[in-house]
């Protein structure tokens, strides 16, 4: 008969709740019931097991034998005299049976001190590598699974030779303590409050007991203990607002931190083989620990572009929704590596790429993220801060940021510059924040918020390389693939309108360059298929969407009269609706939305776009009489109508434009209409009726910017605009 246990004491935040669920389930696996299996179900962690209540109860009080965790190369472990000593002591005078693998792990550690010929004080940092090094020679085999859970050793080997480092895991701080306070040497001195060594008292006994019922199961409340807990319970540290009576006090229930500890084990980490030419080197991993990111925590600094020495990473935490052996868990935390493509996530950011495109095992259902940031502001002493709740979903369009992994990694180097403007950093944070909103929560929009601070930060990289050497930039134009239109396509007239605008091309003889060369100072090198940084004085500043339009419109023509070319350059390989345009002129779009959208959308390459994206907006039964007159004149191509006609040139008129820029809606419509009658065409508006269009301020800008837009269904215009020849 089995039964299922909630332990309502187990949750996913703290971390030292969250650590406990996985040593309540290693203790009991390993030491009573083999078949015991976990999982979590919404904030709390439940067993299945032979053991009752009480039986579980009674395992952990009576039966429970300690792992021994112990850190020989701390100053303060209890090795090197002090009081920190007596609780070595302690273990090493004791008779109960459940210290003796302890006993035998503080006697290996006595031998390792004894190597480097230390007896009273702690290790240099020679002495303390040597430490490490030999304690896989001289600590028992219990011992060796721990040890790789607080260090691993690390280093780069050429002709044989090896330099060795070490690499401490951030789950137990820096080698097993965290400022003055040395984890393992508390952890000890918890396990005799717990595990008397003599003759416990029936109080104690039950004092005890009501401590661990408060650990399992959240029950009562106990007395607890007037002692620091460290990084994983920031809540019980005490401060101002932490509780009644003693302000500064910190309580822990021993039993709480035990069984974290027990339960942080299965953060061992290892050494991965690299090769490199002649050079082998050896690089820690631990499981599900990453550097910090910002990205998805307004507060959290970032390793990489803030103050590393406030934070020592993260942890991503996995909760898993179906039952599942110790044995399952400890080969998901073995494996616990997420990957992006081939390479091993190491930022936050990089863990929620991973998640998003399923990189990591697919039984688990979401993480807990942990951040550890400095506590204080001189970053001795961390805290292990919660950074929300990570579900795991497929989101195959993650895999699109791999496309960004060289750009972003320079861009980072140069944001962590000391002579870069902060401006900078804030740019690239926005980048971050938008994929990881995007890993998080997917959707069309949010990738589009990606493509927008994509944007901003490439007009922003932009200006600095037009003033730094170009053999001393090694940013170049990000150039992104046309996978991103399919992914951020919401089916909104904003973006189908930024998308025709961004699409727009070069000419055929390639004199006039694409839409990209008038956004930021770029042109493309022919011969290396790709853009670099050039100014090429055909660029406009994008700060207002309309304005920006009719600007780039203007310079795209005068390079249509230097060049003498036949057709204005406004050919786009995803033209929009005239419905859409219409809509814009009329309604109120997302004008500074479309402005983001249109920096982001000409980073894409459309030179192999197959063509128009889909579109459900309503063609009006009626268009805005200036916009529709006016745009025949801006066509990249004859004009033919109706479809099957004898194709005509109509040639556009420069003078449209700044008569729109000076509200001069009848003078520019009467220009076009002379247009139009020399080119053999009878518009149904008489010049006489052009007196009466009132247009706003507003409107005409619009509609002096919307004349870039290509459209593909310009016939409708010609509908709304002409008479039919067997009409006249």
């Amino acid at each position: 008969m089995t039964n299922t246990l909630a332990l309502l004491g187990c949750t996913p935040e703290p971390l030292i709740y969250y650590l406990k669920a996985l040593g309540v389930l290693r203790l009991v696996a390993m030491q009573k019931d083999p078949d015991v299996r976990g999982c979590w179900e919404g904030n709390t962690f439940y067993i299945t097991t032979i053991l009752s209540q009480d039986e579980l109860l009674d395992f952990f009080m009576e039966e429970y034998i300690p792992s021994p965790i112990t850190a020989p190369w701390n100053g303060g472990s209890g090795y090197y005299g002090g009081s920190a000593a007596l609780t070595i002591e302690q273990i090493e005078a004791s008779k109960t049976e459940r210290f003796a693998s302890y006993r035998k792990t503080i006697t290996g550690c006595r031998e390792v001190i004894r190597q480097v010929g230390l007896r009273d004080a702690a290790p240099d940092s020679t002495a303390k590598l040597i430490m490490l090094a030999n304690c896989r020679s001289y600590l028992p085999e219990e011992a060796v699974e721990i040890m790789d859970s607080l260090f691993v050793m690390t280093g780069d080997s050429k002709d044989g030779s090896t330099n060795w480092q070490r690499k401490f895991a951030p789950i137990f701080g820096t080698g097993g303590n965290d400022g003055r306070l040395e984890f393992t040497y508390t952890f000890i001195k918890h396990l005799l409050s717990v595990i008397p060594t003599t003759n416990a008292s029936g109080k104690s006994i039950q004092h005890n007991l009501a401590r661990l019922q408060k650990t399992l199961f959240g029950t009562g409340s106990p007395v607890l203990e007037k002692d620091s807990v460290g990084q994983y319970h920031p809540g019980g540290i005490g401060g101002p607002n932490s509780a009644r009576g003693d302000r500064d006090m910190s309580l822990v229930n021993p039993w709480d931190y035990i069984l974290a500890f027990e339960g942080a084990i299965l953060f061992a980490g290892a050494a991965t083989r690299r090769f490199s030419g002649e050079r082998t080197s050896l690089e820690a991993s631990f499981p599900f620990s990453v550097e910090a990111t910002a990205a998805g925590w307004s507060t959290l600094p970032s390793s990489e572009t803030d103050d590393n020495q406030r934070n020592r990473g993260e942890f991503w935490l996995p909760l898993w929704g179906n039952p599942a052996t110790f044995q399952e868990v400890r080969y998901v935390f073995s494996e616990g590596r997420a990957q992006i493509g081939r390479r091993t996530a190491r930022s936050g950011l990089d863990f929620a790429r991973a998640v998003g495109s399923l990189g990591v095992d697919r039984g688990i259902q979401s993480f807990q993220r942990i951040g550890l940031l400095a506590g204080d502001r001189n970053g001795r002493a961390y805290l292990a801060v919660s950074l929300g709740r990570f579900p795991v979903h497929h989101q195959p369009a993650v895999n699109l940021f791999n496309e960004l992994d060289n750009w972003l990694g320079r861009f980072r180097s140069m944001c962590n510059d000391k002579g870069t403007p902060a401006r900078y950093r804030g740019k690239l944070r926005a980048v971050e924040e938008a994929m990881f909103a995007f890993c998080r929560y997917g959707g069309a929009r949010r990738l589009q918020d990606v493509l927008i601070a994509l944007g901003n930060a490439e007009q922003a990289i932009a200006l600095m390389a037009m003033t730094t050497s170009k053999d001393n930039f090694s940013i170049q134009p990000l150039t992104l693939s046309q996978n991103w239109i399919q992914w951020a396509d919401d089916n909104s007239p904003e973006f189908r309108i930024t998308v025709a605008l961004a699409g727009i091309a070069g000419d055929s003889e390639g004199k006039v360059g694409g839409i990209r060369e008038n956004c930021e100072p770029v042109v493309r090198d022919i011969k290396k298929n790709r853009f670099v940084w050039q100014d090429n004085n055909f660029h406009v500043p994008l700060t207002d969407f309309p304005r920006s339009l009719n600007s780039i419109l203007r310079l795209r023509m005068l390079a249509a009269n230097k060049h003498n070319l036949e057709f204005l350059p406004l050919a786009s390989k995803v033209p929009a609706s005239t419905a859409d345009v219409n809509q814009y002129l009329i309604t109120q779009l997302d004008e500074p939305r479309m402005l983001g959208l249109l920096k982001g959308l000409t980073l894409i390459n459309y030179r192999y776009y197959p063509g128009k994206i889909n579109s459900i907006s309503i063609v009006p039964s009626a268009f805005h009489p200036v916009y529709a007159l006016l745009k025949l004149l801006f066509l990249p191509n004859k004009f033919s109508w109706p479809k099957g006609s004898q194709p005509i040139t109509i040639r556009p008129e420069l003078s449209i434009l700044s008569r729109l820029a000076g509200r001069d809606i009848s003078g520019a419509t009467k220009v076009a209409l002379r247009r139009l009658v020399s080119s053999g065409l009878v518009p149904k508006l008489s010049s006489t009726g052009v007196d009466s269009l009132v247009t706003s301020a507003e409107t005409s800008k619009r509609i002096a910017g919307a004349l870039l837009i290509p459209v593909y269904d310009w016939r409708r215009l010609a509908d709304f605009t002409l008479v039919k020849p067997q009409e006249n």
